[in-house]
C-alpha cells in the first residue's frame, strides 16, 4: 500500500512538471509571437501573412526552419518571412510554435 502512494505520488508530481512546463514554454511563446501579430493577426488567421491557425504545430516547425535557411523564396512575404525567421532560435521556434498550437490552432 505504501509503494503505491508512493508510486501515484511521483507520477502526479511528474504530470505537474509536464504541465508546467509546457505553460512556460506557451509564455515563452506568446513572447516571441508578438513578432508575428503584424502579418499573422491576433487569431493567426487574420493580416496580410498566411493563415497559422490552419497548419499543424510540425508544418509550422519545418516551415520555419526552411524559411530560416532561405530554402523558400519568390515573394516579397517570403523575403520577409526569411528576413524574420533568421532572427528566431530553435528554442524560439518551440516556443511559438507550442504557442499558436495551444492558443491559436482549433481543434476539430
Amino acid at each position: 500500500m505504501r509503494l503505491w502512494s508512493v508510486m501515484v505520488g511521483v507520477i502526479c508530481s511528474l504530470m505537474y512538471m509536464t504541465v508546467y512546463a509546457d505553460q512556460n514554454l506557451v509564455e515563452q511563446g506568446r513572447k516571441v509571437y508578438l513578432q508575428c501579430v503584424k502579418c499573422h493577426g491576433p487569431d493567426g488567421k487574420t493580416g496580410l501573412g498566411k493563415p497559422l491557425a490552419d497548419q499543424t504545430r510540425e508544418e509550422l516547425i519545418r516551415k520555419i526552419r526552411a524559411y530560416r535557411a532561405g530554402q523558400i523564396m519568390g515573394s516579397t512575404n517570403a523575403a520577409l518571412m526569411t528576413f524574420k525567421a533568421r532572427s528566431l532560435s530553435d528554442a524560439d521556434i518551440e516556443a511559438v510554435t507550442a504557442y499558436i498550437e495551444a492558443r491559436l490552432i482549433k481543434r476539430h
